[in-house]
């Protein structure tokens, strides 16, 4: 027995008019195409009244930079600093590129922050932190300023109108210690704050050495050996022994004062080199 199948015709299924699926949903297709295009005129008219309010901003006189402030000057002017900023005066304050003058005025190494802002509606403020130099440190043939943190930030030159004292025996190239170099910015740091017969002020140099420790120079000649700690228990005996020098009539300029051990105080004359005599021209002769 034979069983037959007939076959199914799928062609109506398989070939529906395309404007039938046009017709369920071509309303919907307009209305978002509809949307689409009110948002767009939206975000047109929107930029554009903002670009118009723009230029109305850029171009108000009520909104030219009339002053410029500079705050938190010490080493530097106020008119270098206006210099390096670059703002030009009658130009509107919300043209200025507040990071690119910040950036301007950083560069120099006196400079550690800066902040740039407006004071609306015509006022540029500039606010400037500057270094602290402590110090002034010998590396190879050159002197630079450092400081309180030890870093060098400053070749010094003698436009510097600075009075500090010189560290020597502290670069690498000196073998200098790390902590000799912290024990240096303590003592610096004490003498700042306790005023005396080491004054900072008299200090003329602090030098480094493994073996002695500190020894500070004083402008009128003294050397003063501290060793490697207890700076200011060593400093206070430092007016009692000047005091018994003047009553046995002795002068205490270039004298070398051990102070390095406190139970074994020494004190000795310095040895000052003399200064060279020029040599004598050819044929002349000295008497």
């Amino acid at each position: 027995m034979r069983i037959r199948y007939e076959r199914k015709n799928l062609s109506v299924h398989k070939q529906k008019p395309h404007w039938y699926w046009f017709k369920r949903r071509g309303g919907v297709i307009l209305q978002e195409v509809l949307i689409s295009l009110l948002c767009l005129a939206a975000a047109a008219l929107i930029g554009g009244i903002m670009v118009y309010l723009y230029s109305i901003l850029y171009s108000t006189p009520l909104l030219e930079t009339k002053l410029v402030v500079v705050r938190g000057c010490k080493e530097l002017t106020e008119q270098e600093v206006l210099k390096m900023a670059g703002i030009k005066r009658g130009v509107n304050i919300m043209a200025v590129n507040t990071r690119l003058v910040a950036d301007r005025v950083k560069a120099n190494p006196w400079v550690k922050e800066v902040h740039v802002g407006r004071e609306y509606p015509s006022r540029i403020v500039i606010d400037v932190k500057e270094r602290t130099a402590l110090a002034i440190m010998k590396r190879g043939e050159d002197f630079y300023l450092v400081d309180e943190k030890g870093e060098p930030f400053k070749k010094f030159t003698m436009g510097d109108d600075v009075n500090l004292p010189v560290l020597t025996g502290f670069s690498k190239e000196e073998k200098g210690s790390p902590a000799l170099l912290s024990q240096a910015f303590f003592l610096i740091d004490y003498l700042k704050k306790n005023p005396g017969v080491a004054s900072l002020d008299s200090i003329s140099e602090i030098h480094s050495d493994e073996r002695l420790g500190l020894t500070v120079f004083t402008t009128n000649g003294m050397c003063l050996v501290l060793g490697f700690n207890n700076f200011e228990s060593k400093l206070t005996q430092l007016p009692l022994i000047l005091a018994d020098l003047e009553r046995k009539n002795m002068k205490t300029s270039y004298l070398r004062i051990d102070l390095s051990d406190p139970v074994k105080i020494t004190v000795q004359p310095r040895k000052v080199p003399l200064p060279k005599q020029p040599a004598p021209e050819e044929g002349e002769v000295k008497i």
